[in-house]
């Protein structure tokens, strides 16, 4: 039989057991709480991991639909985007702050070559177009435009290509001894025939000297420098094709070569004036001077604005033109000039003068022995040559065959036949009703 101590002990050792298994229960249900929280952080980042799994495949499927269609992007570029990544790394999650910030640096540098371009345009475009102002044929497929520009750089390199550089000195150098000379030449012409012009007024006012134009007065051309701005500006620009010569400096041949060209182009556009400024008679003013023939003082002074009776300047031009011809034919009046050809045609000339500037007119031919042949209607103003005719020829016209013929006739004749012309225009005249 147990003795109640040894219960005791038996009882109490057991006790330590259930003490021990129950520290270790506890301990195990520490460690499977543990364990219980630790897999449901597990689940939870599971969860959290899936989400981002599934947020970064949507955002993976987005850019490859982004990126349908759009090429390869060449190294080189790759290069230069990476260099503008800097030190920002390139996942899922930076990738839109990594876009933007690129995106700012591009349009930064595209800033920066945008004012470049802008800068380049306003030296480019000013040059396009000065080329294609010299150059006009060219504008047949050339704008001055930038999208030409690969044109431009192309004739550019056709040019270099036909070593068009290489013949710079030679084409100076037909410049030289072509252009200018033959503008010099021509600036020579012009200035010869002013110097004919000129010297042939002075045999007329030789003449003229020794012709009266009145009792007293003898008339005398004086030319003077016209003054006109359109005649000054031009000799100015030839002037300015040849201020350095047939042979100026290398340094100076482009402003020459410019002034000839643009004085070409304007003689090309504008035929009128060109006319006006390369016929030198325009180049003087012509006025008619009155001098006393004992001391050559002036007594009368014509210009073409003068305003004096049209006798006076038909008498004037009369005594210039015989004056004129006498000098022409070389009519001297010493005898030598005997058999030289001196015929003069004068139509009508007789018509719008008075009668005594007529007379005067005659006379001044008759002292200049010039054999006239006068053409005049049947009128009173036809009788005033009849003193210095010495022979007549009718004119005769059928009107029905609408054929003429001419007949020589005495004076007589001539007074016949007027006389019957007058007496039957006096009857129509009686004829007419008052």
């Amino acid at each position: 039989m147990i003795s109640l101590h040894d219960e005791q002990e038996r009882l109490k050792k057991a006790s330590d057991k259930v003490r021990e298994l129950q520290r270790q229960l506890d301990a195990v249900d520490r460690d499977l709480t543990q364990l219980a929280q630790k897999l449901e952080k597990k689940n939870q980042e599971i969860g959290s991991l899936g989400g981002k799994r599934e947020d970064n495949t949507r955002r993976v499927n987005q850019l490859k639909q982004e990126l349908e269609g759009v090429p390869l992007v060449a190294e080189e570029f790759q290069t230069q985007i990476i260099e503008l990544q800097g030190d920002n790394k390139l996942t899922l999650d930076t990738f839109g702050s990594v876009q933007n910030a690129v995106d700012r640096k591009i349009q930064e540098k595209l800033r920066t070559l945008q004012g470049q371009m802008d800068a380049f345009q306003g030296y480019i475009l000013p040059a396009m177009q000065k080329f294609l102002q010299q150059y006009p044929q060219e504008r047949a497929s050339l704008m001055a435009e930038i999208a030409y520009g690969s044109e431009f750089i192309k004739l550019r390199d056709e040019i270099k290509g036909e070593e068009l550089p290489k013949h710079h000195e030679r084409f100076f150098s037909l410049l030289n001894t072509k252009l200018i000379m033959d503008m010099a030449a021509f600036n020579m012409k012009l200035v010869q025939d002013e110097k004919d012009i000129r010297d042939r007024i002075d045999v007329v006012n030789q003449t003229l000297r020794h012709t009266k134009f009145s009792r007293e007065t003898y008339v005398h051309i004086r030319v003077t420098p016209a003054n006109s701005d359109e005649i000054r500006t031009f000799r100015a620009r030839l002037k300015s094709c040849l201020t350095r010569g047939i042979l100026p400096e290398p340094s100076e041949q482009d402003a020459i070569y410019k002034n000839i060209r643009e004085l070409i182009a304007d003689f090309e556009k504008q035929p009128e004036w060109t006319a006006r400024v390369t016929d030198v008679r325009n180049w003087m003013d012509y006025g008619v001077q009155e001098l006393d023939t004992a001391d050559n003082t002036e007594v009368e002074y014509y210009a073409v604005s003068s305003g004096k009776s049209g006798g006076e300047k038909t008498l004037l031009a009369f005594t210039i033109m015989a004056s004129a011809i006498t000098s022409q034919y070389g009519l001297t009046g010493n005898g030598d000039d005997l058999n030289r050809f001196r015929l003069v045609l004068v139509d009508e000339a007789f018509a719008k003068t008075d009668p005594d500037n007529s007379i005067r007119a005659l006379e001044l031919f008759q002292a200049l022995d010039l054999q006239l042949i006068v053409i005049n209607p049947w009128d009173a103003k036809s009788r005033i040559v009849e003193n210095y005719v010495d022979s007549y020829h009718l004119a005769n016209t059928n009107l029905s065959t609408h054929c003429s013929s001419l007949t020589r006739a005495t004076r007589e004749r001539y007074l016949e036949v007027r006389k019957a012309w007058e007496a039957k225009n006096a009857q129509k005249v009686d004829a007419e009703p008052n």
